[in-house]
């Protein structure tokens, strides 16, 4: 363990080899803390209850989409907006799922792994899905 000066605590740097001193309490943002991606527990429930209404409401849009052969445009036209919003929808879906496992996965040690956590390539391409959802 090492000590370091109570001035350079929770001070953006990390002093200790191990990152420890900027893993006191300090502020992380709105919605992570020391030891979790999202530390509001309301906040994970809802996560979740999203996330199963996602997939169970779009998987049912998707499985009773008429796919017979159709050739009036206006129902073509309005089976491919259907299609495009359940992979959209899907999309957003999958960033709640990744959100979910990243913080069951850095559950009790995110301090240490904030920097590599938001430097990681998966956290860029959930960004990315993010905003194409």
């Amino acid at each position: 363990m090492e000590w370091v000066a109570q001035g350079v605590v929770c001070d953006g740097a990390k002093d200790c080899s191990d990152g420890s001193d900027e893993c006191n309490s300090c502020v992380r943002g709105a919605f992570s803390s020391d030891d979790r991606v999202i530390r509001s527990f309301p906040l994970l429930m809802l996560c979740l209850v999203i996330t199963l209404t996602i997939f169970l409401a779009n998987g049912y849009n998707l499985v009773t989409i008429d796919y017979g052969p159709k050739t009036e445009d206006h129902v073509i036209v309005e089976r491919f907006l259907k299609i495009v919003l359940i992979i959209h929808d899907m999309a957003m879906g999958v960033y709640l799922v990744s959100l979910l496992v990243a913080n069951f996965y850095y559950y009790g040690h995110y301090c240490q792994e904030d920097g590599f956590w938001r430097a990681s390539v998966f956290c860029q391409m959930l960004g990315v899905v993010f905003s194409l959802s």
